[in-house]
């Protein structure tokens, strides 16, 4: 498995997968606008099984294929991240249990509820995790 930043040509195959996993619909052009920003791919034998968005702080999208889920490829994308960031923090629907569960698990900290919520009203928690090495 190598982590390597997403590319282009990479961003159907990203597409899918988040539309798969996700509630909300992301366009080609979301991805588009990520790429500058700490966007990676987990890539084995040049499939895309996962990727992780960091914009700021702020960690934007996290996504593992189904057949690569509880496999700890989630965490690693988180811990690699860490490596680059002090600290992460992210907004989470209050419905999405299993990543709640996931964050839970994986020793992110419960801030508390979101301040903006999303688009449909539902509300939202917000995670934050710090990098257990110095960067």
């Amino acid at each position: 498995m190598e982590f390597v930043p997403a590319t282009e040509q990479d961003l159907p195959e990203i597409k899918q997968m988040a539309n798969q996993s996700l509630k909300s619909q992301h366009s080609l052009q979301f991805f588009l606008n990520h790429l500058k920003d700490f966007f990676y791919v987990a890539k084995e034998k040049g499939k895309i099984l996962g990727f992780i968005i960091v914009r700021g702080k702020r960690l934007v999208l996290i996504v593992v294929d189904k057949s690569a889920r509880r496999m700890g490829l989630g965490s690693s994308l988180v811990e690699f991240a860490l490596q680059h960031f002090p600290e992460l923090e992210l907004k989470v629907r209050a419905s999405n249990k299993g990543a709640i569960e996931f964050y839970k698990r994986t020793g992110w900290e419960l801030v508390g509820e979101a301040k903006v919520g999303y688009r449909n009203g539902e509300k939202g928690f917000v995670f934050r995790k710090r990098a257990t090495k110095k960067i």
